[in-house]
């Protein structure tokens, strides 16, 4: 106590050189184990009933804790206290998380007066979760920040989650740093009863978990499948329209742009989540057609075709006949088969190019069709040209047309 009367005496002679008035309040600690505790890791409060929002502090003008004891120069307060007022003192040992808070009435003018020795009390350990903590929507992947606060000496902590009410837990990490914050992917799940669970890594009955429900879905999206760029379709044609979703999508709507998206007309609404419709091609003709696929009650939810398709118009009715052939000729005969020859046609009378032929023969007068047909006729060409075939199997001695 040598050191101690000596500090106290050099420290009111400070105080008096600053203050007219020093006055101070000191006192010693134990924690609650009746050791002493280690005075860098104490810290103090002091005010006067009377006036809250004073404030001293172990870092006020001659306040301090040196050793076992404390020091609270009441000198130091912007308005001076008089005899016989409350003063409050609140101690924290930061480092093994045990506090107290005394209340004593002042003596004025003695310089100082010893209030006695003080045991802290434990403050006991919890925590509590911030985030999420009720009403959150996740999708897949997103990342998830939880976070929380604690009291006490906790070194690490667990993180778990339950997708069904508590039923089933899994674990978020299994230890973590108790520093209130932790990042994580949402799961690939769907849920809309998630809680989330923080407790002490060494005490799992030190935990809090979310107030209320957060929900993880997957998010919702659209994909136009078909027509899905370099299509192209004549009008009056039959097309299978088609489209996938991911995730909740409700009733979607189909639309179609002729001028590359700058304006959309509707197609169909009402559209089921995943699925096809079949669509009969309308006019006017144009080359930057585009489909989209729509959520309605979302309408940034959709998605179009990659590249434009062009929308055409049917070619024109053939109204001209293939001229007639009539160079047809057998000309070489065997007794089984036959070489027939014959000059192209056009497709318009003796113009362009025929698109098939059909050749028959019979072993009696020829009534068309006949009875057998002719394998391996050579493709039409351009009108004028030559052509031949011969025809195979035919039956010796017997009259064939």
């Amino acid at each position: 106590m040598r050191i101690n009367k000596i500090f106290c005496f050099g420290l009111l002679v400070l105080v008096s050189a600053v203050f007219a008035q020093p006055h101070l309040v000191m006192g010693s600690l134990r924690n609650s184990d009746d050791s002493y505790p280690d005075p860098n890791c104490v810290i103090f409060e002091a005010w006067m009933t009377a006036r809250p929002g004073e404030i001293l502090t172990q870092n006020s003008e001659g306040c301090d804790v040196i050793d076992t004891m404390w020091f609270v120069n009441i000198g130091s307060f912007p308005t001076e206290p008089s005899d016989g007022e409350e003063l409050n003192i609140w101690f924290r040992d930061t480092c093994l998380a045990e506090t107290l808070t005394v209340t004593g009435n002042v003596s004025i003018p003695p310089p100082q007066e010893n209030w006695g020795s003080f045991m802290l009390e434990s403050e006991g350990k919890s925590i509590t979760v911030t985030y999420p903590n009720g009403g959150e929507l996740f999708y897949w992947d997103d990342p998830i920040g939880i976070t929380w606060t604690s009291m006490g000496i906790i070194a690490n902590v667990k993180i778990t989650y339950t997708p069904n009410n508590g039923t089933d837990w899994f674990d978020v990490v299994p230890t973590t740093a108790d520093d209130g914050f932790y990042s994580w992917p949402a799961p690939h799940i769907t849920s809309s009863q998630v809680l989330f669970k923080v407790e002490d890594a060494t005490d799992p009955l030190t935990f809090d978990v979310s107030d209320d429900f957060c929900s993880i879905m997957e998010e919702p999206d659209v994909q136009m499948v078909y027509p899905n760029g370099g299509e192209v379709f004549e009008i009056d044609s039959q097309i299978t329209v088609q489209w996938n979703t991911s995730g909740a999508v409700g009733a979607l709507e189909l639309h179609i742009s002729r001028n590359n998206g700058t304006d959309w007309s509707l197609v169909a609404d009402g559209l089921g989540a995943r699925g096809t419709i079949g669509w009969t091609v309308t006019g006017p003709t144009s080359d930057e057609c585009l489909m989209r696929i729509r959520e309605e009650a979302d309408t940034t939810n959709f998605d179009n075709s990659n590249a434009v398709f062009e929308i055409v118009a049917p070619p024109e009715p053939d109204t001209t006949a293939p001229a007639q052939i009539i160079t047809l000729a057998a000309a070489e005969l065997e007794p089984t088969r036959a070489r027939m020859t014959w000059t192209d046609h056009g497709d318009d009378g003796n113009t362009g190019t025929a698109n098939y032929y059909e050749m028959f023969y019979d072993d009696e007068e020829l009534v068309w069709p006949g009875s057998w047909a002719v394998p391996g006729l050579p493709a039409p060409a351009a009108a004028g040209t030559p052509q031949e075939v011969w025809i195979e199997g035919l039956t010796p001695n017997t009259d064939t047309g």
